[in-house]
C-alpha cells in the first residue's frame, strides 16, 4: 500500500499526517512508499521516530512522478444516504473512478453531508488501491449537471431483469455512467435522459445497490 504524504518535505513527516503511519506500525529501518496523489511517488526509509512530538524523520530512496492520464473515468453519481454515500467513494479508487459528480435527483434523500468526511475516506481508499491521483468530488447542481450530460454524454444505468442492455452501446463507448439512487430513476428522468439522446444499459438480472453499481460498470467494462 502507498501512504498520503502531501507535503514537499525532503526529510520529516510532521504531526498532521503521522497518525496513519503510526496505526500501521512502521519501525526505523522500514522502507515504505508514499505519495501526494498528485503524481508523486517516494520510496522512503524511516530513520527516525519520536511519538512525543509526532513526527518521523526519513530519508527518500527513490522518486518518481506520474502524469495524470488524459482520458478519464467519470462516474455520475444521484446521491443516496449517508452509509451508501460512504461505501461509494471508499470503493471508487479501485475501480479506477477519476471525477465523481453528486447531485439531487427526484428521489434522493434531503440530507446534508460533509464533502470533508468524503474526502477523507478516499484518501484512505487510494492508499489500499495504490493510486497516485486522488478521484475528484463535486456536487454540482441541476443547471451544470445537464450541461456535463450533454458534453460527457454517460451510459445511464437503468435496472431490467434481462440479461442484455436495454440499448446496445456497442461503438458508442463512453467512460462515464450515470447512476440512480436507491429506488431508481423517476419517470420524468428517464424521459428527460432519452430526450437528450442518452444509451441506458442494465447490470443484468443482478439489482445492485446505487453505492456498487457504478463500481460494478466500471469493473465490466474498462481496463
Amino acid at each position: 500500500m502507498y501512504f498520503y504524504h502531501p507535503t514537499n518535505n525532503i526529510s520529516q513527516i510532521d504531526e498532521e499526517y503521522t497518525d496513519h503511519f503510526f496505526s500501521m506500525r512502521v519501525k526505523i529501518g522500514d522502507i515504505i512508499l508514499t505519495t501526494d496523489l498528485d503524481g508523486l511517488k517516494r520510496e522512503i526509509k524511516i530513520t527516525e521516530i519520536d511519538k512525543k512530538s509526532k513526527t518521523i524523520l526519513f530519508k527518500i530512496l527513490e522518486s518518481s512522478f506520474e502524469n495524470r492520464k488524459i482520458e478519464k473515468n467519470i462516474l455520475f453519481q444521484a446521491i443516496t444516504d449517508k452509509i451508501y454515500l460512504d461505501k461509494l467513494v471508499e470503493i471508487a479508487p479501485h475501480a479506477n473512478v477519476d471525477i465523481i459528480y453528486l447531485f439531487y435527483s427526484e428521489r434522493s434523500p434531503t440530507h446534508n453531508f460533509g464533502i470533508d468526511r468524503l474526502e477523507r475516506i478516499i484518501y484512505r481508499s487510494c492508499e489500499q488501491a495504490q493510486k497516485l491521483y486522488k478521484p475528484d468530488i463535486e456536487i454540482v447542481d441541476q443547471i451544470s449537471l445537464a450541461k456535463l450530460l450533454d458534453l460527457y454524454r454517460p451510459i445511464v444505468l437503468e435496472i431490467s431483469h434481462n440479461t442484455e442492455a436495454l440499448m446496445n452501446p456497442e461503438n458508442n463507448y463512453t467512460q462515464s455512467v450515470l447512476v440512480g439512487p436507491e429506488g431508481g430513476w423517476s419517470t420524468t428522468e428517464k424521459n428527460l435522459y432519452k430526450k437528450k439522446g442518452l444509451l441506458f444499459e442494465s447490470l443484468g438480472s443482478i439489482v445492485y445497490p446505487a453505492w456498487l453499481a457504478g463500481y460494478t460498470w466500471f469493473i465490466k467494462n474498462t481496463k
